[in-house]
């Protein structure tokens, strides 16, 4: 019994020098959980350049929902994981897998087929069953993205080091010298006022910013000099 349940859950294989660790066939997730793509490092000095994709239906028929990961060096021993969010999908049911795949292009192995189960923790039986090169026997279906899932893929394996400023909202926040003890607000709904009192723009002089409850009265106060100015004009 034993032995059969190893054999159902074994990858299934193309020309791989990567052996598959997790996720694994009793692998069962929520959207939003934290899977963990796991492997033993390839050892011929191939792999330098893998891809990992999200996937579901049948070995004879793969669909790629979406791409994880490019460029990862699957032959450096210290970089054996990849984490990523589990997605929303349907349906949820054991269905879906992971496909590893070499920089070549035709060179893959897959991970077995995992759940992923919806936020109260049903899942559906898989509606098809197949057979794999080995001849056994395995269940498989179609799964997709569910709507208003976020598609855009393929993070690659470098990371880069946020700068101190964080821009992009019109507003750069600078957080170097917060006390953390005594400068987080407490009592405010932005905490602009008490987060950046003592916050200074690296490399400069420290200057205490305006709270923004200071700010609007007196964006009103400018606004009203202006509209009486146009007036008279």
């Amino acid at each position: 019994m034993y032995a059969l349940a190893f054999v159902l859950a074994l990858a299934r294989v193309a020309s791989a020098a990567i052996t598959v660790e997790s996720p694994g066939a009793d692998t069962n997730v929520k959207p939003g959980d934290r899977i963990t793509a796991g492997w033993l490092p390839d050892d011929t000095g191939s792999w330098t350049s893998m891809s990992i994709n999200f996937m579901s239906g049948s070995d004879d028929d793969p669909i790629q929902l979406q791409q994880l990961a490019t460029g990862i060096d699957a032959t450096d021993p210290n970089a054996t994981t990849y984490g990523f969010t589990a997605p929303n999908v349907d349906p949820y049911s054991q269905i879906y897998f992971l496909q590893f795949t070499s920089g070549n292009g035709s060179d893959f192995v897959d991970s077995p087929r995992f759940t992923i189960s919806s936020p109260d923790g049903n899942t559906t039986a898989p509606t098809s069953q197949g057979t794999d090169a080995n001849g056994n026997t395995y269940n498989w279906g179609n799964g997709s993205l569910a709507q208003g899932t976020n598609t855009t893929s393929a993070p690659t394996a470098a990371s880069s080091t946020a700068q101190g400023g964080v821009g992009g909202t019109g507003i750069t926040l600078y957080t170097n010298n917060i006390n953390t003890g005594t400068n987080l607000p407490t009592d405010q709904a932005t905490g602009v006022g008490q987060a950046t009192v003592s916050a200074k723009k690296p490399g400069s002089a420290a200057t205490a910013l305006i709270p923004p409850n200071a700010v609007v009265p007196a964006f009103v106060a400018v606004a009203g000099v202006l509209v009486g100015a146009a007036l008279l004009a």
